[in-house]
């Protein structure tokens, strides 16, 4: 279930350039609902995939709501299947979720991707997502994952102690250096400065 797509289960697929505005509600249990995409890519039974799914430069600002606590929840991607040892073969990059995540909790949920699994990669990617009062983790870049992969220079709104993401707060987010590697304003960036924090 997501505001692009629901479940993408084919290799091959590149999304890029999409927003969703709209609120995503569901009340009943799903692999992975997203403001983007419920489940980007294909399960090969244990092998990894070669080109298994990218999202580039979406964004979403919907609210996602579903109380299943079996659900696995994110801003852009529900549920992403793996890729492989390379870079690039399953991988969220340059996207942003400013929509709210309401769950009683459970499974994965986190503002950029809920469930990782193997060799996938979530790099450039910002989650202004306030918590919701049922869930102290939604501010996340990624909640759960199952394997190796490659998520770095991601940044969250909040101070919720978690690993590859840099916390910024509505004071920095209008100064270009709080995103160092966003490269803001470059003819080669999904970012541009604008209203006072990167879009």
């Amino acid at each position: 279930c997501g505001g692009i797509f629901g479940d993408c289960g084919h290799p091959g697929i590149l999304v890029a350039g999409c927003a969703n505005h709209g609120e995503i509600k569901a009340n009943a249990y799903l692999q992975g609902v997203g403001g983007i995409g419920g489940v980007l890519g294909y399960d090969p039974g244990g092998a990894h995939e070669r080109h298994n799914g990218v999202v580039i430069g979406c964004a979403n600002t919907g609210s996602l709501d579903n109380q299943d606590t079996r659900t696995n929840m994110g801003g852009i991607i529900g549920w992403m299947e793996e890729g492989r040892d390379n870079k690039g073969d399953a991988a969220v990059l340059g996207c942003y979720n400013k929509g709210r995540i309401l769950t009683m909790g459970g499974n994965g949920r986190a503002g950029i991707v809920g469930y990782v699994d193997r060799h996938a990669e979530i790099q450039c990617c910002i989650s202004f997502t306030a918590p919701d009062y049922t869930n102290d983790e939604c501010n996340l870049i990624w909640a759960n994952e199952k394997g190796s992969y490659y998520i770095m220079y991601n940044y969250m709104t909040g101070d919720y102690d978690r690993s590859y993401a840099d916390n910024i707060n509505t004071s920095n987010m209008s100064d270009p250096a709080t995103f160092p590697h966003l490269h803001l304003n470059e003819s080669n960036s999904y970012w541009k400065m604008s209203n006072g924090d990167p879009h």
